[in-house]
């Protein structure tokens, strides 16, 4: 399941937590303990949506689920050991 996490923080962009949760098949609270661990672990970090996005929201594929939406999203970028793991990832 963290794999599948790394994975999909490879494909960028913004998510609410119960997106991704519904995207796994979890529950939130699972989805947050996670990210939790892999920010740990190095594979994660936590960074401003502002930061990943142009803020273009209408003509966005994701703006039903972005990090935007106040107290429902969360944004997150792979670190270089987050890369690697992914890059050594079969279908990444």
């Amino acid at each position: 399941m963290l794999k599948r996490i790394l994975m999909i923080a490879g494909r960028g962009g913004a998510m609410s937590i119960d997106v991704l949760s519904d995207e796994l098949g979890v529950d939130s609270g699972m989805v947050s303990q996670m990210i939790g661990d892999l920010c740990r672990r190095d594979y994660l970090r936590m960074v401003p949506v502002a930061s990943i996005c142009s803020g273009g929201c209408g003509s966005c594929s994701r703006n039903k689920s972005c990090g935007k939406v106040p107290g429902k999203g969360i944004a997150w970028r792979l670190t270089g050991k987050g890369q690697q793991a992914v890059a050594g990832m079969p279908y990444a």
